[in-house]
């Protein structure tokens, strides 16, 4: 396909089928004897560091199940495994859902993130010094509902980079179901109400950031910039008032 090396295949290993240690010491032996170098040069997870396998930290897991030490201490100690592999590291970003109470409830994803982690600007924890003078930092992947939107709002609330103001959507108000039953009822509501949409319904089309008014929005501030600080005002966007089937109008 053409990827470079820092095109990797992420593991969620969170199945322990009624036996965790068990588990584990199958999934280290099958990595050792059955995988080739190819494919253990594409494998990350984001639980193990005795295989020298790269791992990618994920703050909300850390969140719910805090680590037996502080992410500050551990996320230097696991870049350095991508370092050794020669691949950037790459790390999880997502929020729980506001009026989340029960561990369930926590683990469903929020619409998008409203800050990003102090560990960023950590040295060793969220970049690295490749050459002297020359910071590296990690493929920060945020993991909401929001999708693109979600990345928008990061990108305009701390002046990453510009954002066309026509292609930021309102947030909407996360709803939390602890039930099954309560999951269904929100499944069925949503599709009764997509399915009165128009199929040219501009909230619901792909949105993209136009190239030639976002560069350098790809990367964080360089080291001579004052860090990762919130900018306040951001982009001042007019009140849109609702019409029938969502359609959106100045």
């Amino acid at each position: 396909m053409g990827i470079g090396k820092d095109g990797v295949i992420i593991i969620h290993a969170g199945g322990v089928y009624g036996d965790k240690a068990t588990t584990l010491t199958r999934f280290k032996a099958n990595y050792r004897a059955l995988l080739s170098d190819e494919i253990k040069a594409r494998l990350v997870v984001e639980n193990d560091e005795e295989l020298d396998l790269p791992l990618v930290f994920d703050y909300h897991h850390d969140w719910i199940y805090p680590s037996s030490e502080p992410c500050i201490t551990l996320i230097p100690r696991i870049n350095a495994i991508w370092h050794r592999k020669g691949i950037k590291p790459k790390q999880h970003l997502s929020s729980p859902r506001q009026s989340a109470v029960t561990v369930m409830e926590k683990r469903a994803h929020a619409r998008r993130c409203n800050t990003l982690p102090a560990e960023l600007e950590a040295e060793g924890a969220g970049w690295w010094w490749r050459t002297p003078g020359e910071r590296e930092w990690v493929d920060l992947m945020i993991e909401a509902k929001d999708k693109e939107q979600a990345v928008f709002q990061l990108y305009r609330i701390y002046g990453l980079g510009h954002v066309i103001r026509e292609n930021l959507r309102p947030e909407q108000t996360d709803q939390v179901q602890s039930t099954h039953k309560g999951r269904a009822s929100a499944r069925r509501a949503r599709k009764a109400k997509n399915s009165g949409k128009d199929d040219e319904d501009p909230l619901e089309r792909l949105v993209v950031i136009d190239p030639k008014t976002a560069a350098g929005a790809e990367a964080p501030p360089t080291a001579g910039d004052q860090g990762l600080k919130p900018q306040r005002g951001g982009c001042k966007r007019r009140p849109a008032r609702v019409k029938a089937k969502g359609k959106v109008a100045d």
